[in-house]
This record gives C-alpha cells, structure tokens and sequence, in this order.
C-alpha cells in the first residue's frame, strides 16, 4: 500500500512539474513569440515614392517592432508621384532590395497579387480575361414563333458576349410596365431624362443639388398607376443626405411615401434598389438632398 501511495505521489510530483514548465514555456513564448506566430502586415509603397535607404529603415523598424513579416503593396492615391515609376528597371530593383532586407532582418516576403485597390488587374489584362459584370436588356412580346432583335446591353471595356436568351411566361406587371406610357420630366435643365431611362448603365448625366433646394426626378403616368419597386444606378456618391420617393395625385402636393437608402455595389458603382407593397398615384418623384451622376433610374409595378 505505502508502495503504491509513494508511486502516486511521484507521478503527482512529475504532473506538477511538467505544468509549471508547459506554463512557463508558454508565458516565455507570449513574451516572445516564434517567428511563426508573429503578425505580417501590408507595406504600402505609395505613389512611386521609394529609395532604398528607405526601404530599409522601415524594414528594420519593421522587425523591431515584432512583426514577422510583409505584404509589399504598391499603390497611388491622393499622394504627389514620386521618381520611381511602377514596373520600371528601377522599381523591379528597388523590390529586389526590399525582399533581400526581409531575409537579411528575418521577415517573411510577399507581394500583392496585382497591385490596385481590390483583385487582379491592369492595362496588360485584356477584357475577355477581366472580372466581368453580367447586364441583360428585357423585352415583352407576344408568345408563339417570335422573331426579334434584343436591344443592345451595357458593355464594358468595349467587351460583350451573349449568355443566354430566357423567355417566360411574363407577369400582367411586367406586361402593364411594357404598355404604360409615362414622362419623365426633372428639376434639373441639364439632366438627360434619355440617358437615365434607356435600359442601359454605359452613361450618366448629373442630377446636381444646389444648398438651397433640393432636386427631383418625376415619373407622370397620366393617370392613377400601382408601383412596387424603384431602381436607381449611380457611379459615385458624394455625400451623405436624405432621399426619398414622393407620391403625388395633381402633380403639385406631394408627400413622402417612402426613405430610400444608398447601397454601394463597388468600388465605382452605387444604387438603390427598393421593394415594397403597392403605391398608387399618378405622379412620383425621387427627392434627393445629394448630387447624382444617374445611369438609370426606373419605377416598376413589378
């Protein structure tokens, strides 16, 4: 028995032990971490402003500072060029010098998969091998044997290739939408009403708001006219402000039916895109406290 107990103790004993060294391990590791265990950063070159000397000097206080390693990133924005100029003998140099003082100072090397913003991309990317925007045109015409020339989509970099043609039995809104006539009128002189509806996101007019007022984009059905969604696409938003689409009966009082909200699609594309339970009225205008540059703009009773 007291062979036994002795036994156990030992083995306590070692348990114990072999904690106290895993927590001092750890708490000596915490302090200072493995190479493997350091955080990497982004290194923005910005601009083409680079030396080597620079390079270095923010590489050693880089690793002093215990980060493991880098993402170089060259990038421009806001910022005056600088002498080295992207892709140049020089520039490949000075990334030559940059990935030998991460080896020299025990940082990991890396380098951005295509420099810009967001994903791969640059003038030596042809547009068959860019991302692409998929874009459709609509068409409602009577069943049976058709023949017809679907009007042009949007194209892109002067690139567009046909998908597919889908045909389907259309809803009686899809079919009012198609045979309603409507005008589209705007409190700005300048904005081109044709640009803005013709089914198309190639061109934008601007639909400017001076501080003193605000400015509007007005759909007059000619007569009472149900609507469900509202559909607006924009290439840059300026700032922030109130928009809203009103309802109106005499084309003189209007109301508030709803608050519109601003979605960013991309890095240049903006929309606003609303569905909601049926509103009916003659006239309806998108009231905005904020400076547009519309490709499209759209009410549906779909």
């Amino acid at each position: 028995m007291k062979t036994t107990l002795k036994k156990i103790n030992i083995l306590l004993l070692l348990l114990t032990s072999l904690f106290a060294l895993q927590a001092q391990s750890l708490e000596n590791n915490f302090k200072n971490p493995p190479a493997s265990a350091k955080p990497k950063t982004w290194m923005h070159a910005m601009s083409g402003n680079m030396s080597e000397i620079g390079l270095t000097k923010d590489l050693e206080a880089i690793a002093d500072a215990g980060i493991g390693g880098i993402i170089l990133f060259n990038i421009t924005h806001r910022i005056p060029n600088g002498k080295v100029k992207f892709n140049s003998a020089e520039h490949i140099k000075m990334t030559a010098h940059a990935a030998a003082e991460c080896e020299r100072l025990g940082l990991t090397f890396g380098i951005h998969n295509c420099d810009g913003w967001t994903s791969s991309g640059g003038p030596w990317v042809m547009p068959e091998n860019s991302m692409k925007q998929i874009v459709f045109r609509e068409m409602v015409v009577k069943g049976g044997d058709v023949a017809v020339k679907l009007p042009e989509p949007t194209q892109r970099g002067n690139y567009y290739k046909d998908v597919a043609v889908i045909a389907y039995p259309a809803l009686a809104s899809e079919v009012a939408d198609a045979q309603t006539k409507f005008v589209v009128s705007s409190s700005n002189p300048d904005f081109n009403t044709a640009i803005a509806t013709d089914g198309r996101i190639d061109q934008q007019t601007e639909l400017n708001v001076s501080k003193e007022k605000k400015s509007w984009v007005q759909f007059d059905y000619g007569k009472p006219y149900t609507v469900r969604s509202f559909y607006l696409n924009s290439e840059k938003q300026r700032t922030d402000g109130k928009v809203v689409l009103q309802s109106s009966n005499d084309g003189i009082n209007f109301k508030d039916v709803l608050e519109l909200k601003v979605l960013r699609l991309g890095k240049k594309e903006y929309a606003i895109d609303e569905n909601f339970d049926g509103i009916t009225a003659r006239f309806f205008r998108f009231e905005t406290e904020i400076a547009f540059d519309i490709s499209e703009i759209n009410l549906s009773a779909t």
